[in-house]
């Protein structure tokens, strides 16, 4: 049986993402990954600790143009499949990116860090075929 309060934190972990890219906020963003975080963009770029996730991010962010924050109806949006309990610490993520007409799947690793709950993955798949 899935822990429901497992399901709801990781949950909420994503939405405070999704949120924080959404506003463009870079050490947001970085704050939500664990120390030794990966991430994974759908063109091969690969960032490997919390930092390089930052600069990851604030790179993507800037190509926007001046203005970080996305405009209204152009927002990221997730639908989570499912969330797979690998441990009472540790959970898979899986499901699709909207965002600006485009339509990805995303995987992400969340882990439970002694403060609160946090990625330690998080990979966007190439385009089908692609």
């Amino acid at each position: 049986m899935t822990d429901p309060n497992l399901q709801i934190a990781v949950r909420a972990l994503m939405t405070e993402f999704v949120g924080l890219y959404n506003e463009g906020d870079t050490d947001g963003i970085a704050a939500v990954y664990t120390d030794d975080g990966h991430r994974f963009d759908a063109f091969g770029g690969h960032a490997d600790g919390r930092e390089a996730v930052r600069v990851m991010y604030r790179e993507e962010i800037n190509r926007r143009g001046p203005e970080p924050r996305n405009p209204p109806g152009q927002e990221l949006e997730l639908d989570i499949n499912i969330v797979l309990p690998l441990s009472s610490s540790q959970a898979l993520v899986d499901g699709l990116i909207r965002f600006r007409g485009r339509h990805r799947r995303f995987t992400a690793v969340a882990r439970l860090d002694p403060d609160r709950w946090r990625l330690q993955l998080g990979r966007v798949h190439p385009p089908a075929g692609g």
